[in-house]
């Protein structure tokens, strides 16, 4: 009973607007929020942002050797970008600049990840590609 009750006073809390998520999910006040809108960017999401942006070049370089064809590869990838989304929308101080950051990531997951092998769909590399998609456009949406 006491968890019920617990329950659904947090999911009135939550739709009263008192809340709400961040990008990553994490249940932040409104407060909270407002303050992050205008935050400055910070040096360790500036070293974050420095970080996954080598770790993409070297996969990058992966892909042109020829080493993107496994689910693997595709997952190691997507979750770099994604990554990288996220140190972007750390590092800076506008809404503008996070929607650009997501909008970068889905290009990213547009462009980068091949889906195809000798003209047949691989499996699962499309579905790999279809959830990071997914989630980058509902991620998206949260922030615009």
């Amino acid at each position: 009973m006491l968890k019920t009750t617990y329950l659904i006073l947090l999911a009135a809390f939550i739709f009263s607007g008192s809340i709400s998520c961040s990008p990553t999910g994490d249940v932040v006040s409104v407060a909270e929020s407002s303050s992050i809108e205008k935050r400055p960017p910070n040096a360790d999401a500036l070293e974050a942002v420095k970080q996954a942006e080598a770790v993409l070049d070297y996969l990058d370089d992966r892909r042109a050797n020829g080493e993107h064809r496994t689910a693997g590869f595709v997952e190691q990838y997507l979750m770099w970008s994604r990554r990288l989304a996220e140190a972007e929308c750390q590092a800076v101080s506008t809404k503008a600049e996070r929607i650009a950051a997501i909008k970068a990531h889905i290009e990213r997951i547009r462009t980068s990840v091949p889906l195809t092998y000798n003209g047949e769909v691989t499996h699962p590399q499309a579905e790999i590609t279809n959830y990071y998609f997914a989630e980058a456009k509902v991620w998206l949406a949260r922030v615009e």
